[in-house]
């Protein structure tokens, strides 16, 4: 049952992250996009230059509003039309993030991490999904922004950049005032490393 759980968790919490992270980017297109009345599927498969932001909802005037914005790069319109290359560093970061969450310890103290992990996870696929899919074309595609910081101008972002940023800011917090050294030196162990010669050294001792 345990291995069950470990599988089906971070499973079942990536699968929701999308779901929301989807969901709001469909009301985007839809509601603040000129696709009013789209299917979901339409929403992916409409051109990029047919499915334009027209127009921005205020939350709280001059400091929280509600945006359209298709971004085809990063933060602050960086790397633009660089879409393979997100796809393939997201698979890569992916791909390291699930070899530790399988191999860390399976400890209550460690749990956090892996919630961390599972948003970070959730937050890449979010945003790939995007960038591979959307606008007609595979990977041609365009991540779409709507929360817009207006009181500090910082740039327009969605739910998966949300789970990513929470999942920094939280594994900075548990670094510095959760985990010993110790623990930390166990989260790292899990990757392969070269050993050094004092180590081989040991080893032989012990073996002899």
């Amino acid at each position: 049952m345990k291995k069950l759980v470990r599988i089906l968790a971070p499973v079942i919490g990536v699968f929701l992250l999308i779901v929301l992270d989807q969901w709001t980017k469909f009301l985007t297109i839809t509601k603040l996009g000129n696709l009013g009345g789209a299917s979901f599927t339409e929403t992916f498969t409409t051109p990029l230059a047919d499915v334009c932001g027209v127009k921005s909802v205020p939350i709280i005037d001059n400091v929280l509003s509600l945006t359209f914005v298709q971004n085809q790069g990063m933060a602050w319109g960086l790397f633009q039309n660089a879409q393979y290359i997100f796809v393939i560093l997201t698979l890569i970061a992916v791909a390291v993030i699930v070899y530790h969450y399988i191999r860390a310890p399976w400890e209550a103290k460690f749990a956090q991490v892996r919630v961390i992990e599972v948003l970070i996870i959730g937050g890449a696929f979010g945003n790939l999904i995007d960038r591979v899919f959307r606008g007609g074309e595979l990977f041609q595609g365009y991540v779409v922004d709507m929360i817009y910081v207006e009181a500090i101008n910082f740039p327009v972002f969605n739910v998966a950049d949300s789970a990513i940023s929470i999942a920094f800011v939280w594994l900075i917090v548990a670094m510095l005032f959760v985990y010993k050294e110790e623990d930390f030196n166990r989260l790292t162990d899990v990757f392969p490393r070269k050993k050094s010669k004092s180590e081989e050294s040991e080893e032989k001792d012990e073996n002899n």
